[in-house]
């Protein structure tokens, strides 16, 4: 038996040994694809993603292997940010490293992990995040009032959310990640002082889930896009059309969201990144919900490294749009 286990843990770090060599070089894209923002890793003093600092951290990648340093947590690689964006050890890391990469992935052994505790967590967290008004003065904050009128009953507010990284109490938006039968499966925490945001470990795959905003309809279009703020300030803008809205947390996630059969029309929000990883992402879903037979529009604001909760409301135009079908 020690032996075996002495096998599978030399094998799991071989494996771990081969995915730190195949990033090298390579940890801007994989960052970008994992979530990170474009101002995060624009090599500029700004905001760092694991702590409140403002303008603390620096993404370097001077070595290749994704250096940064921040004046707060200290220097750290690719690995060390995603572990703490995420509350990810090094192997679940690594495993999603892999992913990104495209790498083939060999499960040497299945650790096990506690669901009920992950569940018993995450409900607690919800029975106490009863601050409703938190939530409305944030989105009041990003200049979002659509939200007044709304069922947001998977937004709440936390008065006092644990942050591991300062090891401090914050405000903070708590959304429910739900999947394709609607039943909660993660909950997605915004730090309001910070805006660094996080995903709690799931009871299930997240792939293909999203924050539901709003009740879904066959007869109204559906907005699909990365962050709550994006899909709340685009469907504010699409508000002719009643729409509800799906936030798929992440560009890579927004390709494998589930969108009910029962949906015709579905517009799409872009992120315009540098990396053209938002764009990407947006028109993989496109095309898979055009080979559907569903009415499908792609819009992305002009500017780069711009999403739709970035202007100020009175600037807030449409003015890049894709569609399959003359409306």
């Amino acid at each position: 038996m020690a032996k075996a286990k002495l096998e599978g843990a030399t094998a799991a770090m071989r494996m771990n040994n081969d995915t730190k060599a195949a990033a090298h070089g390579r940890w801007l894209g994989i960052l970008t694809a994992m979530g990170l923002t474009e101002a995060e890793l624009s090599g500029k003093h700004g905001p760092c993603p694991l702590c409140e600092g403002r303008d603390r951290f620096r993404f370097t990648d001077y070595k290749g292997n994704g250096d940064y340093f921040c004046s707060h947590c200290g220097p750290g690689s690719g690995f060390d940010l995603i572990m703490g964006k995420n509350d990810w050890d090094f192997a679940h890391a690594a495993q999603e490293v892999d992913k990104v990469m495209g790498n083939k992935i060999e499960q040497v052994f299945q650790p096990r992990v506690d669901i009920e505790k992950r569940r018993r967590d995450m409900n607690f967290l919800w029975t106490n995040a009863t601050d409703r008004d938190l939530v409305s003065q944030y989105l009041d904050s990003r200049e979002i009032s659509l939200h007044h009128q709304l069922d947001l009953r998977d937004l709440r507010g936390h008065p006092q959310m644990f942050m591991r990284d300062s090891n401090k109490r914050h405000r903070a938006m708590l959304a429910l990640i739900r999947n394709a039968a609607g039943n909660p499966v993660s909950i997605h925490r915004t730090y309001i002082a910070s805006g660094l945001r996080k995903v709690m470990p799931p009871i299930e795959t997240i792939k293909g889930c999203a924050i539901r905003l709003g009740a879904t309809s066959p007869d109204e279009a559906l907005i699909v896009g990365e962050g709550v703020e994006t899909v709340l300030s685009g469907m504010e803008e699409f508000s002719s059309e009643n729409p509800s809205g799906y936030a798929c947390i992440s560009a890579g996630n927004m390709e494998e969201v589930n969108v009910p059969e029962s949906v015709e029309r579905v517009i799409i929000l872009a992120d315009n990144d540098k990396s053209f990883t938002g764009q990407k992402s947006a028109f993989i879903l496109a095309r898979k919900l055009d080979m559907k037979g569903k009415k499908v529009r792609v819009y992305m604001r002009p500017d780069i490294g711009m999403d739709w909760n970035d202007l100020p409301k009175d600037e807030r135009t449409i003015s890049m749009s894709w569609s399959n079908s003359v409306e």
